[in-house]
């Protein structure tokens, strides 16, 4: 048995090809996981890849599993070659031989678990990812309530680039610290948060360089299967 992928996804995994570093920021729905999954299988069919690393909230490790044995049999294979690991958040951050592994690929599912630069789980994911060859992100909600500093620790997982001290920033915003960035692009308030955006359509634009943004409205051609029930043989 074989997946099919629709139109939008195929230019989702064209992306992929393309961009060592990328993000998928597609609607619940749309079917960005088998897009990665296919990347995935391509890098260890090749041998560009002996590693790999899938981090996802805890409830949804699960649907990564379903979701690999939907796959044909000889992707299957091409993958079980690998050392694949799918690991929760939580699980990550406190597992020191996950984090302080080097592994060749890197996918952090739900990227919006990681918007806050200070949290121990942010952390652990910017270090792996910029330790990693491949780094993908996937969300359908990068930012919440048009925060824009949102995407500081996303855009680091993807564009990483490191000081001479380990700490770990995004290249695309220009190598900054995040509260450096921060008193650059956002008015502050009296406790010194942020709380609008100076330039919000310069961030937008970096952002859409690193990334591929799909709706459900805009996927046109979504039918009511999505492809992990539409298997044809």
């Amino acid at each position: 048995m074989a997946i099919e992928l629709f139109d939008y996804q195929k230019t989702a995994l064209s992306y992929l090809r393309l961009n060592d570093g990328f993000a998928l920021f597609m609607d619940q729905g749309t079917g960005k996981t088998f897009p990665v999954l296919f990347r995935l299988e391509e890098l260890a069919r090749t041998g560009r890849i002996e590693s790999a690393l899938i981090v996802a909230p805890a409830a949804v490790c699960a649907s990564w599993h379903d979701k690999l044995a939907k796959m044909d049999f000889g992707m299957q294979v091409n993958l079980s070659k690998i050392r694949m690991e799918i690991v929760s958040y939580d699980l990550l951050w406190r597992r020191k031989e996950y984090v302080d592994r080097v592994w060749d690929a890197v996918v952090l599912d739900e990227s919006h678990y990681i918007k806050t630069p200070s949290t121990k789980r942010t952390k652990a994911c910017l270090k792996v990812c910029s330790m990693a060859y491949y780094r993908y992100i996937l969300t359908g909600t990068p930012m919440s309530n048009g925060h824009a500093w949102d995407m500081w620790s996303q855009m680091a997982a993807i564009d990483p680039v490191t000081d001479g001290r380990g700490c770990i920033y995004p290249r695309c915003f220009g190598g900054d610290s995040y509260y450096k960035w921060i008193e650059r692009v956002a008015y502050m308030n009296q406790y010194h948060k942020p709380y609008k955006c100076r330039d919000l359509p310069a961030i937008q634009d970096t952002v859409a360089e690193h990334s591929f943004r799909l709706t459900k409205e805009e996927a046109l051609t979504l039918p009511d299967k999505m492809p992990d029930e539409v298997i044809h043989v």
